[in-house]
């Protein structure tokens, strides 16, 4: 079953793992790629008839978690927890998949991106979490460039990989991102606008390729069950290096997320503890962003400095605070006692 299914990037992956894939969704899918289609909430669709399927992988909308609902000004609702009792009370294998930010409400989902399989022109880093008896691996994750968060650009020589994020688009745009995502079928009996929103809810099919055969072969029994890969060694963008810190560093989801993401807005919180910044007020570097020939990335740390690593591990998070890796050096330096 693929509940939430939308055009069905998900199903055209597990079709190719060899499944017979039946999509569920509140809205009228007519370009949707799966053998069949039942317009149904999703929730309700999984209690009702999960029992008949060997397994469901289910995307729920990330509208709640998304870091971008910022902007958005609505209320969503977080759907992963009621999906995953409404599975769990059905009692098959699953898959929920959702973006980064979800982290904090998926249990020891692995990550993939674009860059782990050949011919995808995406980063697009997605989290599944697996249960119900089956658990999941991921390919090794190539460094790359940090995620673009600039949007509508069309790929070049030098900037391959796409950005795919919702907003006004062209319809060149739209052809570029559908190869880049390995979904040519996306708007084939729609408009350019209805084409451009199901390929930003959508995920590579390369992905959904990937677990489904893992998933199948536990399904047969023909190899036993890799152990779970955890998100704690494989951080929200790169592998978050290790805080210049006696007392750091933190740096892995959940705590991450929550404060990082969350809270900080993905900007450095020093404000001023430096004795650094060229302006009065906090320190305008943003995780993913650039300074000086270098990628910003935020790491995890505690407020107050020079903390044991035993204590400062049990601290909550109001105090903690996003650092950039120039702010927490120096802020370390002037808090040290003199030799």
């Amino acid at each position: 079953m693929d509940p939430y299914c939308c055009s069905g990037g998900s199903a055209r992956g597990w079709m190719k793992a060899g499944f017979y894939v039946v999509g569920v969704d509140n809205r009228p899918q007519p370009n949707y790629i799966g053998h069949e289609f039942h317009q149904a909430d999703a929730i309700e669709f999984i209690k009702a008839r999960g029992h008949e399927f060997d397994a469901i992988l289910a995307s729920p909308p990330c509208q709640f978690h998304s870091n971008l609902n910022a902007y958005n000004h609505k209320d969503y609702p977080d759907l992963i927890a009621p999906t995953r009792e409404a599975i769990e009370s059905v009692g098959v294998p699953y898959v929920i998949e959702n973006v980064e930010a979800a982290a904090v409400a998926l249990k020891d989902p692995i990550m993939l991106c674009g860059t782990m399989f050949a011919g995808l022109k995406v980063y697009r880093h997605r989290l599944f979490e697996a249960g119900g008896g089956f658990t999941l691996t991921a390919p090794a994750h190539p460094k790359h460039e940090a995620l673009c968060t600039r949007n509508g650009y069309l790929p070049t020589p030098e900037r391959p990989f796409m950005s795919i994020h919702g907003g006004k688009h062209s319809k060149a745009w739209l052809e570029a991102a559908k190869e880049a995502m390995g979904m040519p079928w996306v708007g084939r009996n729609s408009d350019v606008k209805t084409g451009i929103r199901e390929i930003c809810e959508a995920i590579p099919p390369a992905y959904t390729e990937h677990i489904g055969h893992q998933l199948m072969a536990h399904l047969r029994g023909d190899v036993p069950a890799p152990p779970v890969k955890t998100l704690t060694a494989v951080p929200l963008f790169e592998e978050l290096p290790m805080a210049p810190s006696a007392s750091a560093p933190f740096g892995a989801p959940p705590a991450w997320t929550r404060v990082v993401v969350e809270r900080a807005g993905g900007q450095c919180e020093c404000a001023g503890q430096c004795g650094q910044h060229k302006t009065a007020g906090r320190c305008p570097l943003r995780h993913g962003g650039r300074h000086k020939k270098r990628d910003v990335v935020l790491v995890l740390a505690p407020k107050k400095h020079g903390l044991p690593v035993h204590v400062a591990a049990r601290l909550p998070d109001a105090e903690l605070a996003a650092w950039c890796l120039g702010c927490l050096t120096k802020a370390e330096k002037l808090a040290a006692p003199p030799a």
